[in-house]
């Protein structure tokens, strides 16, 4: 746990200044000491509540009266000086106004609570060197749970419409504007899968992917490579069963996406367990993708699966065409993984934009 000492007490400095000059600065004070004891409650919250995770909810409280004391050590009350009725800075902003996801959340107060902890180190110069210090001190312990607790919840993605490279597609002239088209048209995620190449030629490639995944706001992923995961600092990663182990995989990459390949219902129970963020289970039907790949395990895994872990994506891969969603949306899957189904089509915009149609009709 972080060590929080009592505040430095005050050298009472801040006595010798009078007027509107004191009032101004005190001024700020209390409205930057509110903030940032605002925006920590609110991560407190997200500890207690979101995370259920008592050690961040200890600390994050641990702070916020941290921050309370070194309001007590101050010369002068703040308070005094409040004059909330004409604060200029009372309307809310439109960014202020949504949050789309938990992590937002944490981002917005962290940040704000940060920010204000800067401010009052700046106008503690004015006044006295312990309120530097203390809030100094305050704001890089925030920077340090902040990143606890953003390790602790990945980001929100989209696996309805799943589209992965391979090896065939790779080396076409057309594949870039391929690429480019599927995410114009509503692929919601992304797998960087090149099996044949090496490390250098990976990461250009990857890189380039990522860069247009982020243009159409696309989630982006990279088969097996976790190396080539955190180069490109992908959303994700995805491993087969052969690779490495999901928690070191997690603990190397924290605050992302992992997936696994499961090819049955014993794989996928294990791969649940273990803490996969999602499972592409597959193949479901025949395929010619994957030379290797094993006998087709069918929707009723899907079903199976769905049944017993209901909030466990599953993502189903392996033979399914337009025809074909229906069957594994309507068993349960969350979404589907595609290669050859969009690669291989005469229009591949026109392929995806069907698929994801198809998709949203089968689920309603």
């Amino acid at each position: 746990m972080i060590r929080y000492n009592q505040p430095l007490p005050s050298s009472g400095r801040g006595l010798f200044f009078s007027g509107r000059y004191l009032m101004e600065i005190y001024r700020i004070i209390d409205v930057n000491l509110n903030r940032a004891r605002e925006g920590i409650r609110v991560l407190e919250e997200v500890a207690r509540f979101g995370l259920a995770n008592r050690k961040l909810f200890e600390e994050f409280k641990h702070l916020r009266h941290f921050i309370k004391e070194i309001e007590k050590s101050l010369a002068g009350n703040p308070l005094w000086y409040r004059d909330a009725q004409n604060d200029p800075g009372q309307e809310l902003s439109s960014e202020e106004m949504a949050r789309n996801n938990l992590r937002e959340v944490v981002l917005a107060n962290a940040k704000r609570a940060q920010e204000s902890l800067r401010v009052l180190e700046e106008f503690g110069k004015l006044l006295d060197a312990a309120i530097v210090l203390n809030a100094k001190k305050a704001r890089f312990l925030l920077y340090e749970l902040e990143k606890e607790v953003l390790t602790l919840i990945k980001p929100s993605v989209d696996l309805t419409l799943y589209v992965l490279t391979d090896d065939a597609y790779l080396n076409e002239e057309k594949f870039w504007r391929v690429v480019e088209d599927c995410l114009k048209n509503g692929v919601t995620a992304f797998q960087y899968r090149a099996k044949g190449k090496k490390g250098a030629e990976m990461y250009r490639e990857g890189l380039r992917l990522k860069e247009l995944c982020a243009k159409y706001g696309v989630s982006f992923f990279v088969n097996d490579r976790l190396d080539l995961g955190l180069a490109l600092n992908a959303d994700g990663v995805h491993l087969g069963q052969e690779d490495l182990l999901l928690e070191v995989a997690r603990k190397h990459f924290p605050g992302k996406i992992i997936g696994l390949s499961a090819t049955n219902y014993e794989e996928g129970v294990l791969g649940i367990k273990a803490g996969a963020d999602y499972l592409g289970l597959g193949p479901i039907f025949p395929t010619s993708t994957k030379e290797d790949a094993a006998p087709p395990c069918g929707v009723e895994v899907i079903q199976k699966l769905k049944e017993e872990f209901p909030n466990s994506p599953v993502i189903a891969i392996g033979g399914i065409d337009r025809e074909k969603v229906f069957e594994v949306i309507r068993a349960g899957a969350d979404g589907i993984a595609v290669i050859s189904a969009v690669f291989g089509a005469e229009s591949p915009a026109r392929a995806v934009y069907e698929l994801r149609e198809t998709i949203i009709r089968a689920r309603e």
